[in-house]
């Protein structure tokens, strides 16, 4: 049937052309910004520009916490090894941070600065791979004794592993074994986000000797990542993604410009051990793994005026990222809507080489 001549002249068919235009521009942002690593909001929580503050978090934890307490949880208590490279990567981030009017935060985002290995992938048939190289998806290698990690009485899906030896020349931190390879699993069918303490056990880190790897057909029904990635590695240094609430908007601002630009990564996944997270939601996750590890819910306020969360919370700086998973298109991972996993452990227990007790954190758009 054709339309009037006049059809298009109509006000409000004017106005349904214009809200239909604005809604699918704003749905083209919201994927462009998505598909480069930036920041947005999920709908059950408050935006975290660049401000890092406790106000960030008062619709998700409660009334809003001292800024001593949220001080608190920035403390990390990782040992910091500055070796000639890290030394000439700061001084080069110094720089960087002065040129863009930021001399002011220097000071302190360079004391804050940690050493990180950043992860690159490329598609590879995982039969070309010899046994033990460091690979996302495909099968794992593992040895004979090692059963398959469950979880609810389902196998957990295969990530990736991490051959140590590969990041022998890159590797600034000296916190990792030397040799062996790690093997990371995770429960994707349930995507458990590690904000319950029946989380546990969802994932599952396995530090195994070279020459007892062996290439493991998975069980019968097991979700297996269609593809492979043969990963590269490189030295970089990661700095705190957002500033002190006590700083000016427009320092906050021009900082999550200039964290956006160096220290994220913008056309391709985010993938990298050790080092500061890149967070898409909260930012204190290794407050949200000290709590949940230790029995508390985070899906729900926390009372902070009780003694009990306030000492366990002196503990949050004991941990440290060990490895930051991005969704990939390789692997085919999504974790929820284009989000990241981290784990997380202890110093102590990095220290000790133990990596039974990890916790994993989801965040997503």
């Amino acid at each position: 049937m054709a339309l009037p001549q006049d059809y298009f002249s109509k006000p409000w068919v004017l106005l349904l052309l214009l809200v239909a235009a604005l809604a699918f521009l704003g749905y083209r942002l919201y994927r462009q910004r998505a598909d480069r690593g930036g920041r947005a909001e999920r709908p059950e929580d408050v935006r975290l520009e660049t401000s890092g503050d406790s106000e960030s978090l008062e619709a998700v934890f409660g009334p809003r916490p001292p800024s001593e307490l949220v001080e608190r949880w920035q403390r990390r208590f990782d040992p910091v090894r500055t070796t000639e490279r890290g030394r000439r990567a700061r001084e080069e981030m110094r720089r960087l941070l002065s040129e863009a009017g930021l001399r002011r935060q220097t000071d302190t985002l360079i004391m804050g600065a940690r050493d990180s290995i950043r992860i690159r992938t490329r598609s590879v048939e995982d039969g070309a791979l010899p046994v033990g190289s460091s690979k996302l998806g495909g099968i794992p290698d593992l040895p004979e004794t090692v059963a398959w990690p469950e979880h609810g009485g389902r196998p957990m899906l295969f990530l990736g592993q991490i051959r140590l030896s590969d990041l022998s020349d890159v590797d600034e931190t000296d916190a990792l074994p030397d040799s062996g390879v790690l093997a990371f699993f995770y429960d994707a069918e349930e995507q458990p986000w590690g904000f319950d303490p029946e989380d546990r056990g969802a994932w599952r880190v396995i530090h195994s000797d070279d020459e007892l790897l062996a290439r493991r057909e998975p069980p019968l029904d097991t979700a297996v990542a269609g593809r492979a990635a043969a990963l590269s590695f490189e030295y970089a240094l990661t700095l705190e993604p957002f500033l002190s609430s006590e700083v000016g908007q427009d320092e906050r601002e021009r900082y999550g410009v200039f964290w956006d630009a160096h220290v994220a990564t913008s056309e391709e996944p985010n993938h990298r051990m050790l080092g500061l997270p890149a967070p898409i939601q909260d930012p204190y996750m290794g407050a949200a793994a000290q709590l949940a590890s230790n029995g508390i819910y985070m899906g729900e306020r926390v009372d902070y005026s009780d003694p009990a969360i306030l000492e366990l919370l002196d503990g949050a700086g004991a941990w440290r990222m060990l490895l930051q998973l991005d969704s990939d298109d390789i692997p085919g991972f999504m974790w929820g809507d284009a989000g990241r996993l981290y784990f997380w452990i202890r110093n102590d227990s990095l220290e000790r080489h133990d990596f039974d007790d990890v916790w994993v954190i989801l965040q997503c758009y």
